[in-house]
């Protein structure tokens, strides 16, 4: 196996031709221009070139590369020009513009050489004097290496001589300066770019090409302004004067064109850029030539190098690669090298080659082979070392060649992997837009690169645009390089430039630039700067630092928001809150700000913000006395161009529901800043009622808070220390999956399936298959080490689950809105809940089966591990639907090799109820909101009641225990998690009951015991079947409400060696209770015939029934609309008929006087269905079975009823014959009944949430 990346049109073309690939591949993918459109172009060109004035056509193509319609076009623009300056000079006319117009509407339209467009129109470069935005032309990557010559040079300590230095920066600072002025000029921002349907040629419109032409022309005393302006020696521009005696004017390789490292034509004072888009390159070409003029080449490329290197290493860091201090063998090789840890059992070697230098004393190819051999024998060097020195540890190793670029064409070529280790190349520049997309984490790479090696096992792959193209469209195809349905090809080639999007959008996103901030060593300077939200122009930081500054970009001066408290990350985290809130809050208010920051005439404007150390702290509220004052002290101060705000402990007004605190805040930052104006000159300042009006007016609702300020001692499955980072579902795993299915079920899969019986035998063998390979995987670990991983992920999704319910209606608040959120929770709750769901499958598989082996946890496993219940789930599901009668989908083998199912029911069905369902959810977060900042009151024990009493007995009977004593034991596993600070708790059986006893000494042990077992999953015989007391249906990852689920036994219980371990996670004990709570008292927990839990069960789900009948009439009454009837209506009373007995009960009978209508509303207190199972049960139970009738049959013939006899609803509306009757059923939550069997339904069903959110007028 090989890899190729290429740098420059000059490389070597990846296929294995042996031709340059700008004569290959390149040429392949690029616009020709026909035998016979040549002929005629040839001489129209040299008429074009040669009859007009030389200076103002030159000036004229120069004007044309600033539009941004004309990126791309560069090769053309290049030989214009060349040719142009080699133009004799004589007195010629100017061109008039309907010929040149004419001239590239016919002519020139093309160019072989010319490659996709990778870079932006416009870029920037961070320089002393801030930003300046340059032409990159087809330079892909150019400016970046250009900013890091730069940096390297001036940022970094070197030996580099002064005089170097000093030459490079005159040299910079004009043509830096020369691009932003054309730029400026010509309306011109950085990061523009823009896709051109044609490829002509484009010029300026006419009443704009004058104005243009005098942009691209400078005289030199607008040059000598601009060298006094940045202190620099104007000589140095003759650097980059063209010189027409250059020997290269003689070589007709485009790639020689002397204009691209001397763009600049001098026709006495004036000097005319006649290629803006060779700024960058000429640049950076002038750098490497001028440090051998200096005899400093080899000095500046190790700088150059050594600051890349540091870069990389920053941004392996940013990925969670953690470095290791393993010292490799020294080597003689140009490199740079460092081992990294990626994984609990894999290492990265990582491998920076310098490609502008050249390996010394070896040769690039090997003679005989002509592989390239010293990067692989290095590579198999370090592996070695690495086995020896880990030979105790089974160790997987993924190599990864980083190609620093320096400008300099490259080619790399190095050998594939082996065994199961892997190996990948990529430039700096490719791995660095990776980082930024924010997209990388420790195992990306590792993955792709395993994904690519099994695709090239198969077929074959090129990639001439490089590593992106190939990781752009893996990233687009579910992370998969095959296609899901079409048959594997012989030859895979990723279309050069493909990612060009992906990558611009990421550059864009970031928008890295430079804005001015005062720092206290240097004064104001220009600090590097990257976009930090996508919401408004908030900008951090680009170098890390424990300082919180943050930027905001919407005034006329950039605006901070800073602090610098911070002395650990728990910190900052707060610190960051209260910094983001005052810069988003300044955002908001910016129209009415604005005026009032322009007259501060600085040229930037900080508020600093001093908190108090008491808000700094991360624990619990409860164990200080609140300051609840309304009139508490903000110490505001202005200094030159600062504003100092101290705020005091606003812990009592944060924690409210209310953004009261951030009011406060705004408030006194305003207050600041009307001083601060006064201070500098005498504009009018803001009253203290002006205030107040911009604040009330800009913070609303007054759910708006930005500062999630919360106790989390009232919901402990807030906490959100000890949690690890959240791990949902790896999409190359689900892929490399499905693409193996066929291959391990050792039967023919016909391309289309007839008989259902054998969709569903299909679906069980693949759900079987897969839990063998589950069972035997997992044989592997001991059990107790990959709980605790497993535990540990699963804990973080039960936070994630928390959070949004807090997050959500606080993003709609400040700056989102429902049908956004709604959209990104669907799609988010979709993947948490699969990996939820399989991580707790896995558990309970662990706990029925445990094993004692060695093989160490680690992420990777886990990923395959987590995929491969989620296909176990889906597959049953699948299974099920067609078992059930829901669905019948055409299945069959596709031309891929993969099972293909059809997914109309899914989306015609499923997918519509599940976005209803999550508009219901988010509706409920939104009036929920206020629960979760109520200060903690602590709980008084009411004493026991009636009902409790009832309770306790009937779960004795049941279970052995009673509720409360269940409780109890809970709540005791939360405390000891809490105190021994961890999420995930191990524990030997006995000390958990000295522990619990010492917190209930009246706790008896039996029943101690009894619990435990109770709330433990525990060993089983058989994987597959149920134990003794238990269904089948109970052990179904795909059912919902099973007894032997991890949610109903949040304990694992591990028996070895006459030792019990118990592990459990405290926020999942929480999830259980709350779990085991709904059960009970929405009457769903199952019970034993017969027993006093049933009993109860059924007196509930009649009590839970008028409950929600009251809510509804609340509701309805509190409209001001309806006159709703207090009481049920019975059609047999009405009639005083005793056969309309059979007609049922009138739920609520609300009455709309204005529009005339009885609504006679059936109030149904339902549980969404959350499985298959559930949903079919729910259409029986609605439509009927076997000929029997539904519910819903029985309110369509009272709704008939109603209408036929709506004379007999006089006593209460005397006009009611003038009424019209709806009747519907309203049921408490979104159910799936509507969605799949609307066209069945005869009459509305509407759930209460959507009545809510959407108002009274959907009833009609």
């Amino acid at each position: 196996m090989s890899n190729s990346n290429k740098i420059g049109r000059n490389a070597p073309c990846p296929c294995g031709s042996g031709k340059k690939n700008k004569y290959c591949c390149n040429l392949k993918y690029s616009n020709f221009v026909s035998e016979k459109e040549e002929k005629v172009t040839v001489s129209e060109y040299k008429k074009f070139v040669s009859s007009y004035d030389k200076f103002d056509l030159l000036k004229t193509i120069a004007a044309a590369q600033l539009l941004p319609l004309n990126h791309g076009k560069n090769v053309r623009f290049e030989i214009l020009a060349r040719d142009l300056v080699l133009q004799e000079i004589l007195d010629k006319p100017e061109i008039d513009y309907k010929n040149l117009q004419d001239f590239f509407m016919n002519n020139f339209k093309s160019h072989y050489l010319e490659d996709p467009v990778s870079s932006f129109f416009t870029e920037n470069i961070i320089w002393f004097f801030g930003n300046f935005t340059v032409f990159p032309g087809l330079n892909h990557n150019g400016t970046r290496i250009l900013n890091s010559y730069l940096e390297a040079i001036f940022t970094m300590e070197n030996l580099l001589p002064d005089s170097y230095k000093k030459t490079i920066r005159d040299a910079a600072t004009i043509v830096l300066a020369m691009c932003e002025s054309m730029a400026m000029n010509a309306g011109l921002k950085r990061y523009i770019y823009e896709e051109y349907e044609h490829s002509e040629i484009k010029i300026p419109k006419e009443g704009d090409l004058s104005r243009f032409k005098d942009i691209v022309s400078f005289q030199t005393s607008h040059l000598q302004k601009i060298a006094i302006h940045y202190q620099v020696d104007l000589k140095v521009i003759e650097k980059f004067v063209v010189d027409l005696n250059d020997e290269n004017f003689k070589n007709d390789d485009p790639d020689k064109n002397p204009l691209l490292t001397k763009p600049l034509y001098k026709n006495n004072d004036e000097y005319i850029f006649a290629l803006p888009t060779a700024s960058v390159n000429c640049l950076t070409e002038f750098i490497t030539k001028t440090s051998k003029d200096f005899g400093c080449h080899k000095e500046l490329m190790n700088y150059y190098y050594t600051h890349q290197w540091r870069i990389l290493n920053l941004q392996l860091e940013e990925t969670g690669w953690k470095l290791t201090d393993i010292t490799l063998p020294e080597t003689k090789l140009n490199i740079k090298e460092s081992v990294f840890r990626i994984d609990n059992d894999k290492l990265a070697y990582v491998c920076y080659v310098k490609s502008g230098q050249s390996q010394e004393s070896v040769d690039l190819f090997s003679s005989q082979s002509g592989e390239i051999n010293f990067y692989d024998n290095r590579n198999n060097e370090v592996l070695e070392f690495l086995e020896k020195v880990n030979q105790n540890a089974l160790y997987k190793y993924f190599t990864l060649y980083i190609i620093g670029e320096s400008g300099y064409d490259f080619y790399f070529f190095h050998g594939g992997a082996i065994n199961e280790n892997q190996v990948l190349a990529l430039k700096h520049c490719e791995f660095e837009s990776l980082v930024f997309s924010n997209e990388l984490d420790p195992l990306t790479l590792w993955k792709f690169a395993r994904i690519q090696s099994k695709t090239r096992n198969r077929t074959q792959i090129i990639a001439p645009g490089g590593f992106l193209d190939t990781y752009f469209a893996y990233k687009n195809n579910n992370q998969s390089l095959l296609h899901s349905d079409y048959a594997v090809p012989d030859l895979m080639n990723f279309a050069i430039g493909s990612s060009s999007n992906y990558e611009r959008e990421i550059i864009k996103q970031r928008d890295e630039h430079s804005t001015l901030q005062y720092t206290e060593q240097h004064g104001l300077i220009p600090v590097p700067v990257i976009k930090y939200r996508e919401y408004a122009p908030i900008y951090k930081e680009r170098e890390k630092s424990r300082e919180c500054n943050l930027l905001i970009e919407c005034f006329s001066i950039p605006v901070w928001v800073k602090n610098n408290q911070a002395t650990k990350p728990e910190e900052k985290n707060v610190i960051h809150f209260f910094c983001e809130s005052a810069i988003f809050w300044l955002y908001k208010m910016r129209l009415e700000l604005s005026k009032y920051i322009e007259e501060i005439k600085s040229e930037s404007l900080e508020f600093i913000l001093i908190l108090d150390n008491d808000l700094l702290k991360t624990k619990s509220a409860l164990n200080r006395e609140l300051e609840t004052s309304v009139n508490l002290h903000f110490d505001v101060r202005v200094e030159n161009n600062k504003i100092y705000l101290k705020v005091p402990d606003l812990t009592a007004f944060l924690l409210k529901p209310t953004n009261e605190a951030e009011k406060l805040i705004m408030k006194n930052i305003l207050k600041g800043l009307s001083l601060l104006v006064s201070y500098k000159n005498e504009f009018p300042i803001l009253e203290e009622t002006e205030i107040t009006n911009i604040v009330d007016s800009y913070l609303k609702p007054d759910s708006a808070k930005m500062i999630l300020y919360y106790d989390s001692s009232k919901n402990l499955i807030l906490d959100n220390r000890w949690l690890s980072p959240l791990r949902k579902i790896q999409e190359c795993e689900t892929s490399s999956i499905l693409n193996g299915i066929v291959d391990s079920l050792n039967q023919t899969v016909p391309e289309k399936i007839k008989s259902k019986d054998d969709k569903i035998r299909l679906c069980n063998k693949i759900v079987g298959n897969f839990i063998t390979e589950i069972l035997h995987e997992l044989k592997q670990y001991d059990s107790v080490e990959l709980l605790k991983w497993l535990i540990k992920l699963q804990e973080r999704c039960t936070y994630q689950r928390e959070f949004s319910e807090l997050l959500i209606p606080a993003k709609i608040s400040c700056f989102s809105d429902f049908p956004t959120e709604v959209i990104k929770l669907q799609k988010s709750n979709k993947e948490l809940v699969e990996t939820n769901l399989s991580l707790r499958c896995l558990i309970e598989f662990i706990a029925a089966q445990p094993s004692f082996e060695s093989k160490c946890p680690n992420m990777d496993d886990v990923d395959r591990l987590v995929a491969l219940m989620v296909e176990v789930i889906n597959w049953g599901i699948l299974s099920d639907s067609m078992d059930l009668g829901l669905d019948d989908p055409e299945m069959g083998l596709l031309p891929s090799g993969r099972i293909g199912v059809d997914k109309s029911f899914y989306y015609n069905h499923i997918e519509t109820w599940s976005e209803a369902r999550v508009a219901g959810e988010i509706f409920k977060y939104q009036q929920r909101f206020d629960e979760n900042f109520s200060l903690h009151e602590s709980v008084i024990n009411a004493g026991e009641t009636e009902e409790t009493k009832e309770i306790d007995e009937a779960f004795e009977q049941e279970w052995g225990i009673s509720l409360t004593w269940i409780l109890k034991l809970k709540g005791c596993l939360v405390r000891i998690s809490i105190e021994n600070e961890e999420s995930v708790t191990v524990m030997n059986e006995i000390d958990i009951v000295e522990k619990i006893k010492t917190y209930f000494p009246d706790f008896n042990n039996d029943v101690l015991l009894a619990g435990l077992t109770l709330l433990s999953l525990t060993e089983r015989k058989a994987i597959d079947k149920a134990p003794d007391g238990f269904s089948k249906t109970d052990i179904y990852p795909w059912r919902y409400n099973r007894a032997l689920s991890y949610i109903r036994r949040p304990l694992v219980k591990i028996e070895h060696k006459e030792e019990t371990t118990i592990l459990w996670s405290y926020r999942y004990v929480l999830s259980s209770k709350d779990n085991l709570l709904s059960l009970l008292y929405s009457g769903r927990l199952k019970a034993k015939g017969g027993g006093k839990l049933e009993a109860f069960l059924k007196k509930r789900n009649n009590e839970k029934g008028k409950e929600f009948r009251d809510e509804v009439c609340n509701w309805l009454e509190n409209q001001k609309i309806f006159k709703v009837i207090p009481y049920e209506v019975k059609p047999k009373d009405l009639s005083g008929k005793e056969e309309d007995g059979v007609y049922g009960d009138i739920d609520i009978l609300a009455i709309d006087e204005k529009k005339r209508v009885f609504y006679s509303i059936e109030c149904k207190n339902t549980v969404s269905a959350r499985v298959m199972h559930e949903m079919k049960t729910e259409l029986d139970n609605y439509l009927g079975r076997d000929g029997n009738e539904g519910l819903i049959e029985k309110h369509v013939k009272r709704d008939l009823w109603l209408k036929h006899h709506i004379e007999l609803l006089s006593c209460f509306c005397s006009t009611a014959k003038e009424f019209e009757v709806k009747s519907l059923i309203l049921t408490s939550e979104e159910i799936p009944l509507y969605y799949l069997a609307k066209e069945k339904i005869k009459l509305p069903v509407i759930s209460f949430v959507s009545l809510k959110r959407q108002g009274i007028n959907i009833l009609n």
